[in-house]
C-alpha cells in the first residue's frame, strides 16, 4: 500500500511528504517501510509524527507536519481502525489540505462511513481491484473474475463482499488448488504451492506465483489506486502505469524487498 507513492509522484507530482504513524513498533516498520518506497520512486518523507494507537486528539502531530517550512505538498497516514481514520479526518482541521496516502487494515466500508466527503476524494489507496468493482474498467483483465466472484458471494450470503471477502478466498485457494492437484501429504502441498502454481488468479484482483524465496508471490505493482467518492471506492488508476512512467523496473522493486527482507534473495 505504500507503493502508491508511485502515484503521487507520477500523477501529483508530489516531491515533499510528512509521516503520521502510530508510536508503536508497527508504525516504526511502516515508517521506515514508506521511507524506502518514497526513495525508491523519488519522495522524500520530510519528517514522521507518532502518537499512541489509543488517542483520538492527533491534531497536536498533524499541526507539527503542517507547519513545515517548505510546506509538504503530500501526507502519509497509517493506522487501522480509528486511529487512521481521525487522522485522515484532522488534516483538514490542521490545514493540511494535501493528497493523503493512506496505509491500514480500513479497505471495508467502513472506512467509507467515517471519512468526510472533501476528505476522500483526496485521500489514496493502492488496493486489489475487488475494491471498485463499480468503477472498475470493463476491460480490465479481472473484471470478468470480479464480477463472478461477487455474484456467487451474494448468492451464498446475501450482501456484496468486502476487499477482506477476497483476501479470505484466495487465501485458502492455492491450498484446495494443490489438494486437488496432489492430494493431502503436506510435503506434496507444499512444494506444489511454491513451485506450481504461477499466475493463480485470485479474487481480490491480483496474481500468485509463489516460490521458495517468495512467500507472497504478488507483484506490489499489480494493484489499483482508489479514493473515496459519493459513499464508495472509486478506481483512479493502476499502479504499474506510474511505475512504468517513473521508469522504476521490476528488478528494482526486487532489490527494494530484499533490502527490507520482505523476499529472501
Amino acid at each position: 500500500m505504500a507503493m502508491v507513492l508511485a502515484y503521487f509522484k507520477d500523477k501529483l507530482k508530489v516531491n515533499r511528504i510528512g509521516m503520521m504513524t502510530t508510536a508503536d513498533t508497527i508504525g516504526q516498520w511502516e515508517d521506515k517501510i514508506v521511507r524506502a518506497v518514497g526513495k525508491l520512486v523519488g519522495i522524500e518523507v520530510v519528517q514522521t509524527a507518532s502518537q499512541p494507537a489509543s488517542d483520538r486528539d492527533l491534531l497536536p502531530s498533524l499541526r507539527q507536519l503542517a507547519a513545515s517550512k517548505p510546506p509538504l505538498e503530500g501526507l502519509m497516514v497509517f493506522g487501522s481502525g480509528p486511529f487512521g481514520n481521525i487522522a485522515v479526518n484532522q488534516t483538514e482541521l490542521a490545514g493540511l489540505n494535501v493528497p493523503v496516502a493512506y496505509i491500514g487494515g480500513n479497505v471495508i466500508p467502513e472506512l467509507i462511513k467515517d471519512v468526510g466527503p472533501a476528505t476522500g476524494k483526496r485521500t489514496y489507496l493502492a488496493t486489489g481491484r475487488l475494491a471498485v468493482p463499480d468503477s472498475l474498467p470493463k476491460d480490465d483483465p479481472f473484471y470478468e473474475t470480479i464480477q463472478q466472484f461477487i455474484k456467487d458471494y451474494k448468492a451464498l450470503h446475501g450482501e456484496m463482499p468486502a476487499m477482506p471477502s477476497g483476501v479470505g478466498y484466495d487465501m485458502a485457494m492455492p491450498i484446495v488448488e494443490a489438494l486437488k492437484a496432489v492430494g493431502p501429504d503436506s510435503q506434496k502441498i507444499r512444494d506444489h504451492i511454491r513451485t506450481q502454481q504461477r499466475n493463480l488468479i485470485g479474487r481480490q484482483g491480483t496474481r500468485f506465483s509463489r516460490s521458495p524465496e517468495d512467500g507472497y508471490g504478488t507483484d506490489p505493482r499489480d494493484t489499483v489506486v482508489v479514493t473515496i467518492e459519493a459513499g464508495k471506492f472509486v478506481f483512479k488508476g493502476y499502479l504499474k502505469e506510474s511505475f512504468d512512467r517513473l521508469g522504476i523496473k521490476d528488478a528494482d522493486v526486487q532489490a527494494q524487498f530484499r533490502e527490507l527482507k520482505i523476499v529472501a534473495r
